[in-house]
């Protein structure tokens, strides 16, 4: 499936667990990553969103790290949320883990397949340069004990398209 959002298509073959975006032009933009804001431990273990950009085929690549779990704990979901307006400072809510701040308004929130492995390539498209926007990743863990959710998140990070 293929939808138009701008000069963009979005295909997604859930099927086989994979998002893939294609860009319309071949003349890649320059990218600046720079993170701010806090992420936070769960089982002592920090979520980070890791960022990379090819320039040769004008693909990001944002990596979601996840806590390893034990005890009746596991990975249920994966999210990344993208937005032009960052919080900063974050902001704590009752629904995540403790020490965990809200770092971007989540004016698009992307599911992440499981079969991902916290791992999404998004196509930057010369159309988005002098352009900057925010990603935050949030995994969640069901604790079958009780069953809770617990939601941690990654650390904001700015995105600059020039």
């Amino acid at each position: 499936m293929k939808v138009l959002f701008g000069k963009l298509f979005l295909s997604s073959a859930m099927a086989l667990g994979s998002v893939t975006m294609e860009a319309a032009s071949a003349q890649c933009v320059k990218l600046t990553f720079r993170t701010y804001g806090q992420t936070c431990a769960f089982f002592n273990q920090a979520a980070t969103l890791s960022p990379a950009y090819d320039g040769s085929t004008c693909v990001m690549t944002l990596t979601l790290g996840r806590s390893q779990t034990c005890c009746n704990t596991f990975l249920t979901g994966q999210f990344l949320f993208l937005s032009t307006r960052p919080i900063s400072p974050g902001i704590q809510d009752p629904l995540l883990v403790p020490g965990c701040l809200l770092s971007v308004v989540p004016d698009f929130v992307l599911p992440l397949p499981q079969s991902s492995g916290g791992i999404v390539k998004l196509p930057i498209p010369p159309t988005l340069v002098n352009l900057t926007f925010y990603a935050q990743g949030l995994n969640d863990y069901l604790t079958t004990i009780g069953l809770t959710h617990d939601y941690q998140t990654s650390q904001g990070l700015s995105i600059a398209i020039f």
